[in-house]
């Protein structure tokens, strides 16, 4: 913890000499490495006032959000990102994620199917695309039904 500590020392006095320096990215990141996500969402946000296209700002921004459980705030993140570079693997592996998590199984489906026409290999998006498919043939059956008792016969 201490060498995050000291980086972000150092990072911090960076950007305060220069606050239109990209070296925001680097201070968010470490802040997300030391755990503490809300400085890094804050850091990232300040930094996309002044550099509004930085993808690498925004897919961090969008993780914190992700582990924040910020979801409708990270899948914009993650479609800002896809708006730019609409073959960005990220992007679509993290948005198919969000499904996901929200149960809109279709569109993780389509997500990860995305990602794995982009990179057959990706071993991540294909346990996604598994996860995708079981979630969404569950939700089919609709919920597990509960064993119905039979009345006892009077003795």
């Amino acid at each position: 913890m201490a060498k995050e500590e000291a980086e972000i020392k150092e990072l911090s006095k960076k950007l305060a000499q220069n606050p239109d320096s990209m070296v925001f990215v680097q201070l968010a990141d470490a802040y997300r490495r030391a755990g503490d996500l809300e400085k890094s969402v804050e850091v990232c946000l300040q930094g996309l006032e002044r550099h509004p296209t930085y993808t690498t700002a925004r897919a961090i921004l969008g993780r914190n959000y992700l582990d924040l459980e910020r979801l409708d705030e990270a899948s914009n993140e993650f479609r800002q990102i896809e708006v730019s570079d609409p073959e960005n693997i990220m992007a679509h592996r993290m948005l198919g994620q969000i499904f996901l998590q929200k149960g809109q199984f279709a569109e993780a489906i389509t997500r990860q199917q995305r990602v794995l026409a982009l990179d057959p290999d990706d071993s991540t998006a294909q346990e996604l695309l598994q996860a995708a498919l079981t979630g969404a043939k569950q939700a089919e059956q609709g919920p597990p039904k509960a064993a119905v008792a039979k009345p006892t016969e009077p003795s």
